[in-house]
């Protein structure tokens, strides 16, 4: 059977969230190492009209970064616990990619410092170092639709109660530095919670005892 979950939206996110953490330099930019591991200047998790991951070149400095950008998706999967989960697909709607580097989309398990609102300390310390999907490649990203990704093993190990999974684009989660370019970026921008085409996580699983837990009903929509 199937149960489909989504992040909470501002104003009932007592389980769940989702939302960006970024590092913004200024126009001038700074060194790669630094913008990958210093310390975060923002992070939203309330009335995001559209969110996503990307880093961004200097438009002004020769070898700077400005921004990077990291995403956070929770689901609060309550229902089926207990339940044998055989797979699961994470489900973005994207709105917009920028493909000047040739970059991919990375998934790992996500441990925010609050399950009902995100923190600029989340941007150094929520991200792990497991994937839990393949890479797929940000050129290869559908437009205007929703775009599938199946969890490997690692990733349906990880679904509990309550699943944060964590978006960063492959340069930054592999620490690969690419070639300089002025003004020029790698990333998507994805629906978020608030609006009509929601982050989904999709998940299929043996059904419950009655007494196991809501799931034995049949498919339904959590969050």
């Amino acid at each position: 059977m199937e149960t489909t979950f989504y992040p909470q939206a501002s104003g009932s996110q007592t389980k769940c969230f989702d939302g960006w953490v970024r590092r913004y330099y200024n126009s001038h930019g700074e060194e790669w190492s630094s913008m990958r591991t210093g310390a975060a200047d923002y992070a939203e998790s309330n009335n995001i009209s559209d969110g996503g991951v990307f880093y961004q070149t200097s438009t002004a400095d020769t070898d700077k970064w400005m921004q990077i950008r990291r995403g956070l998706f929770g689901f609060y999967c309550a229902s089926i616990a207990g339940a044998a989960v055989t797979s699961a697909k994470f489900s973005i709607y994207v709105d917009a990619k920028f493909t000047d580097f040739n970059d991919t989309l990375a998934l790992v398990v996500c441990t925010p410092s609050s399950n009902t609102v995100i923190a600029t300390s989340d941007y150094l310390n929520a991200f792990g170092s497991t994937l839990i999907a393949d890479e797929i490649l940000v050129s290869d990203l559908t437009l205007n639709a929703y775009n599938d990704i199946t969890l490997n093993a690692a990733g349906l190990a990880a679904i509990g109660e309550t699943f944060f999974i964590g978006m960063r684009i492959g340069n930054d989660f592999h620490d690969t530095e690419p070639t300089w370019a002025y003004n020029k970026a790698a990333g998507i921008n994805v629906q978020m919670a608030e609006n009509t085409n929601k982050p989904k996580l999709i998940v299929t699983h043996e059904p419950l005892s009655p007494n196991g837990g809501a799931s034995y009903y049949g498919s339904f929509a959590n969050y």
